[in-house]
This record gives structure tokens, C-alpha cells and sequence, in this order.
């Protein structure tokens, strides 16, 4: 069982450790129905770039990736993994495809379970 996002992207939340409003940092707030609505327009590059930037600097993305895909064969503790740093993670992949959308269509809107 896991929450799930919808709409111009899509994905899964990761569960026990990002929450269903990790759009919320990237300048958008979602509304509440029985999902959180997300529309990001052009407009908020800017935020999201900003976001994207200050998570690089709170982590090792590349220390992440190579982690979470399993191939660099380092433990998690070698890396320095954390679990507040793979929330911050899981956000960056997350403001990452909120990006690439805007930078192909102008507008990302999705919804994410609570």
C-alpha cells in the first residue's frame, strides 16, 4: 500500500518518509479535497530551481542516487544516508519532475493521496 501522485507526473510517495504535501516546499500549497491539488504554472521555476539548489547543498545527490540505485556497493553509513536525508531526497526527485514538466509544457498539475 503507498500514496500515489497523479496528473502532468506521476509517483509514489515514499512511504514512512515523505509526506503527501512535499509539494508544499516548492512554492505551491495543494488544496484538500480527499487529495492535495497541485497546479504549478511557469511562474515558479524560480522557487523550484531555489528549492532544488538549497536540497543539493543540505545533501550528496550523487551519494543518493548511487545508494538508492544500488551500484556504487557502499553501505548507507559510508555515505553518510540519513533518514532526514532521504526525505530531502525523495523531494529532489520529486521538485525534479514538477521541473522537466514545466520546462516541456509551462503548467504541472497533479494530485497527491493523503
Amino acid at each position: 500500500m503507498g500514496r500515489y501522485y497523479s496528473g502532468d507526473i506521476e509517483g509514489k510517495f515514499w512511504f514512512g518518509v515523505q509526506s503527501s504535501h512535499a509539494a508544499d516546499r516548492f512554492g505551491v500549497c495543494g488544496s484538500q479535497p480527499q487529495f492535495l491539488e497541485y497546479n504549478f504554472q511557469r511562474d515558479d521555476i524560480e522557487t523550484i530551481k531555489g528549492q532544488l539548489a538549497l536540497i543539493e547543498k543540505t545533501i550528496n545527490i550523487k551519494d543518493y542516487e548511487s545508494y538508492h540505485e544500488g551500484w556504487s556497493g557502499k553501505t548507507a553509513k559510508e555515505l553518510n544516508i540519513t533518514e532526514d536525508g532521504n526525505k530531502e531526497f525523495a523531494d529532489y526527485l520529486l521538485g525534479e519532475q514538477i521541473l522537466k514538466q514545466l520546462e516541456k509544457d509551462g503548467a504541472c498539475w497533479f494530485e497527491a493521496e493523503l
